[in-house]
């Protein structure tokens, strides 16, 4: 007599069973289809399950923290993509959603798919990744985000900019976004086609937050720098700062990625503070340090 195979399968409150795998369904081509089922899934359990996860790319220590810290601050949402096992009840999928569930301390009821084949490993996550901006114009809690505002809040933020806190996840980068709207939609009126870098408009959304720094008439000679960096039409020597860096970002484009970019931020820093100061320039320098802090990071210095 022919034995019949059988599938390992968690039950709903975590617990593993095996089932004949003659009992799941078929599909039209023959194909046994997936058996999916809700599990509560407690820290105890996605640790045992981790403990054998030995068919799986190396774990991303960033990605698993930015898990934990949505569900740490109730920001993690259900969807249709669970977690899947294969026959034998190895995780084929989901190490990182399991991991921030030990590392939070949180038990989650996820959608888990079992006997799974070990060839289809090669169709998981074979998929065309939804972009922030994608993501944001279909959900009714986010506006949509235009890949320019996207792109200069990736400046804005120094966490991102120095990548050395982990990268935010899309949740939290919506909120920083929608919390920063005004300022980046202000930096976002930049629209110099020849000269346009994410960094530059991300140093003209800090610069909102700091016109004040210079004076009653801080808030026009703002509006006087978007002018001029748009029409490139001076009022004479004062104005010589933002053109200095449009000519220098026009002359010296080797590369829109990496250090070029950040070096790029730093001239857009000094030369910005120096226009608004109302100084003649002849050359172009770096700031030192961060001239135009975010509101929140005013909050950290006066803490300090």
């Amino acid at each position: 007599m022919k034995t019949v195979p059988e599938i390992k399968v968690l039950t709903k409150d975590g617990r593993w069973i095996s089932r004949p795998a003659n009992s799941f369904d078929i599909d039209e081509y023959g194909k046994r289809l997936i058996l999916h089922r809700y599990v509560r899934v407690k820290p105890t359990v996605a640790q045992v399950i981790l403990n054998d996860n030995i068919k799986n790319r190396k774990i991303s220590k960033k990605t698993s923290e930015t898990y934990c810290r949505d569900m740490q601050n109730d920001n993690w949402h259900n969807t249709h993509q669970g977690i899947g096992f294969y026959e034998d009840g190895i995780l084929s999928d989901g190490q990182h959603r399991l991991e921030a569930i030990v590392k939070s301390n949180k038990s989650r009821t996820l959608d888990c798919g079992f006997g799974i084949e070990y060839p289809s490993a090669i169709s998981i996550d074979d998929v065309r990744k939804r972009t922030l901006a994608d993501s944001t114009e279909i959900s009714d809690e986010y506006s949509a985000i235009p890949l320019r505002i996207l792109s200069a809040s990736n400046w804005l933020d120094k966490n991102v900019q120095n990548k050395h806190s982990g990268r935010l996840s899309r949740t939290e980068k919506a909120t920083y976004i929608k919390k920063h709207w005004v300022a980046l939609v202000s930096g976002d009126r930049y629209c110099n086609k020849s000269a346009n870098l994410a960094p530059i408009r991300a140093v003209l959304a800090r610069l909102f937050y700091n016109v004040e720094n210079y004076g009653l008439l801080g808030a026009n000679r703002f509006e006087e720098l978007i002018k001029v960096l748009n029409s490139e039409i001076t009022n004479g020597a004062k104005d010589s700062a933002a053109i200095k860096l449009l000519q220098h970002v026009r002359g010296d484009k080797k590369s829109v990625t990496g250090n070029y970019l950040k070096d790029c931020y730093w001239k857009t820093e000094w030369c910005f503070h120096n226009f608004m100061m109302k100084k003649s320039v002849s050359r172009i320098s770096k700031a030192k340090s961060e001239m135009f802090p975010l509101p929140e990071e005013k909050e950290e210095i006066n803490m300090e």
